[in-house]
């Protein structure tokens, strides 16, 4: 059986007799039975911390997440438009978490989500943004048809999104990895490479100098009177500097650098690409 998380504020408690709610409540309680009655297995949270509980807690083959949450007075009024949106975050994150623990070959699948508003048709960033982060967007409206339109959704998500959408988590996931991998292998290169340009712009800065200062030797020499020994000494002095100090610097940094770039793909080939291709692989097994 499909099991389903209803998260909506607007919800009545099960034990509010009908002369206690509002009109829009009833309609809500409405479309949960209807869910019911298609067959299919309807947890519901009332509040934005019992929604995000039940995600992190219990697994849902579809999250129906409401967008605004102005019933919710633990939510703040800056909130209470958009708080709709942390629910998808957390179903993000146990979908990740999920496929991450290898525990959905052959069992289980990630949760699949259907944003499920009343602004959809006034705000077309809304329906934007819901498609942008995986989750399908249902106008919600308080009547019978969009009750119908809410369990034909959830059909064909059944029939058609869930055993796909494993596919699609398993490739986010994947390129996240490699993604946090690259951060971390161009952070751990920076530094050497970092002191490499230093000392070869340093060399290259002593160097000009040097030349220039010899450039100005020969000139003294030949219209001057400073003696050509003098020249050769000074010639000496400069490259045994540049030899001792400069070079070896740079030498040492490009060493530094070339390590650090044999231990990163090291790391990268015995370890991230695994763990890529595992979780690649197992969309078929799955």
């Amino acid at each position: 059986m499909i099991r389903i998380l209803f998260a909506d504020d607007q919800i009545p408690e099960y034990d509010i007799p009908e002369s206690k709610i509002s009109q829009d409540e009833r309609e809500m309680r409405k479309a949960v039975q209807k869910l019911k009655d298609a067959g299919y297995h309807v947890d519901v949270a009332r509040t934005l911390k019992e929604s995000i509980d039940q995600v992190k807690k219990k697994r849902y083959d579809i999250a129906i997440i409401d967008l605004g949450w102005y019933y919710d007075k633990s939510v703040s009024s800056s909130e209470q438009p958009t708080a709709g949106w942390e629910i998808c975050r957390a179903v993000t994150e146990a979908n990740e978490a999920l496929l991450a623990s290898k525990l959905t070959k052959g069992r289980m699948k990630p949760t699949f989500q259907i944003m499920h508003s009343q602004r959809l048709m006034g705000d077309a960033t809304i329906t934007m943004t819901a498609a942008s982060r995986g989750a399908l967007p249902v106008f919600k409206s308080y009547n019978q048809a969009s009750h119908e339109a809410l369990v034909a959704a959830v059909k064909f998500v059944e029939e058609n999104a869930i055993e796909k959408s494993i596919e699609e988590v398993r490739k986010t996931l994947a390129i996240r990895i490699a993604s946090k991998t690259t951060e971390m292998m161009m952070q751990q290169l920076g530094t050497p490479l970092e002191e490499q340009r230093k000392w070869f712009n340093l060399t290259f800065t002593f160097v000009a100098a040097s030349v220039a200062l010899l450039l100005i030797g020969v000139i003294t020499v030949i219209f001057g009177n400073l003696p050509v020994g003098t020249l050769s000494s000074l010639g000496s002095i400069i490259s045994g500097i540049i030899s001792a100090l400069l070079f070896r610097h740079l030498h040492k940094s490009q060493a530094s650098a070339k390590e650090n770039r044999k231990e990163i793909e090291d790391f990268f080939d015995k370890t991230v690409m695994p763990q890529i291709e595992s979780v690649l692989k197992s969309t078929s097994s799955g």
